[in-house]
């Protein structure tokens, strides 16, 4: 038996992201809750404050209910994108040894943000207006799913990193999509199942947690603060994701 440990850096097997995500989650809960807290907060008020919409629609073709299912979707994956960038930037700080406090961290986002503010402006009209008009297309025509879903999954997942370079590499949102695809270049597969599995995961789990709310009384504050604490439980997958990042980062040249 070899009990030789590798020498770093090397491809990290999944058993061992999800060790290294757990001891980080565990080693500093307090300060994950903090920055999870405050950033899915406003973004679920965000949520729970935009139109509900008739789900029948899909199915009745009611186009322009669709035409607004479509943009919802995007709406979310938006808000959901942006809402993890300040946790990445803490994981990221604090694996590095660095001690970044709250209001910097936020700082940091915000810095992130509007550093390349024109790029990423085009960048994020671009890409959601492209993802608007493939969700809504494939609503109305199912057809253009079936023949579409396979590129277009190709595509999101040498994209998947792209929001984790932003969050650390101080580069634009687009030269992090050029920065994601070679990350992900040669390991398409690997990536993919990996990114199966952590979402999976984190979709169970959000179910799981979620059984409680259906017994509370259901308002606007109880489920804002619900939703806010699922989405800080399920932060440990926002770490699992950031900690394959940083390994394929350090990898993506061997």
């Amino acid at each position: 038996m070899n009990l030789e440990v590798p020498k770093y850096p090397y491809e990290y097997d999944f058993n061992e992201i999800l060790i290294i995500s757990w001891n980080f989650f565990t080693s500093n809960y307090t300060q994950i809750f903090k920055v999870a807290f405050i950033s899915y907060f406003f973004t679920n008020l965000i949520i729970i404050l935009l139109p509900d919409f008739d789900i029948k629609g899909v199915f009745t073709f009611d186009f322009v209910n669709i035409d607004y299912i479509a943009l919802y979707i995007v709406i979310i994956f938006f808000l959901t994108s942006v809402s993890n960038i300040p946790l990445i930037i803490f994981i990221k700080r604090s694996i590095n040894k660095d001690i970044i406090s709250i209001y910097a961290t936020f700082r940091e986002f915000y810095k992130v943000i509007f550093a390349h503010w024109v790029a990423n402006l085009f960048t994020v009209i671009l890409f959601f207006s492209m993802f608007y008009l493939w969700i809504n297309s494939s609503l109305k025509f199912p057809r253009i799913f079936i023949f579409t879903f396979l590129p277009v999954i190709v595509l999101l997942i040498y994209s998947s990193f792209s929001v984790l370079v932003l969050a650390n590499k101080g580069i634009s949102l687009w030269d992090s999509f050029k920065y994601s695809f070679s990350v992900v270049k040669g390991r398409w597969l690997k990536v993919f199942m990996f990114i199966l599995i952590i979402y999976v995961l984190s979709a169970l789990t959000s179910v799981t947690v979620g059984i409680p709310y259906i017994f509370l009384s259901r308002n606007l504050f109880t489920e804002l603060i619900f939703n806010t604490i699922v989405n800080v439980i399920c932060s440990f997958f926002v770490i699992l994701n950031t900690v394959l990042f940083i390994n394929f980062d350090d990898t993506k040249l061997l």
